[in-house]
């Protein structure tokens, strides 16, 4: 007879993910208190405060890069140990990287008359759109591999609220801020979501087997 299934997590490191989005709202709240006056949060985007011209840019650049790092890294530790999630981690390991980006190469400057590179700005513009797709794609694959119940309908939720906000930050023009930061907060409380299922039921012979510990 099999032993009884056993629940442990199997995430790279428990609570990564979760320090990752602390991490990325205190430097967003910190590089907006320091920005320039002419900084507007529901017009201008969370990228700009670390755009040229900005006063202690440094702050959201470090927020994104740090960011970027932590959230690639706790995603390829969760692939690697947990096959399962492969379709929902897989795509943050690229997501991260391409935020590390965003906050290396600099977006167009919202000051008028700052002078700054058309090619990183494009570069920028291409690293968030694909960004926000594989965020995106990763929580459709979450919503379609939850098993039904509520936790289903918090992913279906999450992710739909997500792809709205993902299409809108690519055709407004005006209150791109506003719409970016709602994406800010819908994204990163799904992964604080996800990170909390990220336990998993497996045979303790399995477990052995993988070298994977028993809670």
């Amino acid at each position: 007879m099999n032993p009884a299934p056993t629940r442990h997590r199997l995430c790279g490191r428990p609570g990564l993910y979760t320090a990752s989005v602390i991490y990325l709202w205190i430097a967003i709240l910190a590089a907006q208190a320091a920005a320039a006056p002419s900084y507007n949060w529901t017009l201008h985007t969370i990228s700009q405060l670390a755009a040229p011209g900005n006063s202690n840019r440094w702050v959201m650049q470090l927020g994104l890069v740090g960011f970027g790092a932590i959230l690639s890294i706790a995603a390829a530790r969760n692939v690697a140990r947990h096959r399962g999630s492969v379709w929902i981690d897989g795509p943050l390991v690229v997501a991260g990287v391409l935020l590390l980006l965003t906050g290396i190469v600099a977006t167009r400057p919202f000051l008028p008359g700052v002078p700054y590179s058309e090619w990183e700005a494009t570069v920028h513009g291409a690293a968030a759109t694909v960004c926000r797709t594989a965020v995106c794609f990763s929580m459709l694959a979450g919503a379609v591999m939850a098993e039904p119940g509520w936790r289903k309908v918090v992913h279906w939720v999450c992710c739909s609220l997500a792809i709205v906000l993902a299409v809108l930050l690519a055709a407004l023009t005006d209150g791109l801020g506003l719409a970016q930061r709602l994406l800010f907060v819908v994204g990163p409380v799904w992964l604080v979501f996800h990170e909390s299922e990220l336990g998993a039921v497996i045979a303790p012979a399995d477990l052995r087997q993988e070298g994977a510990p028993i809670a």
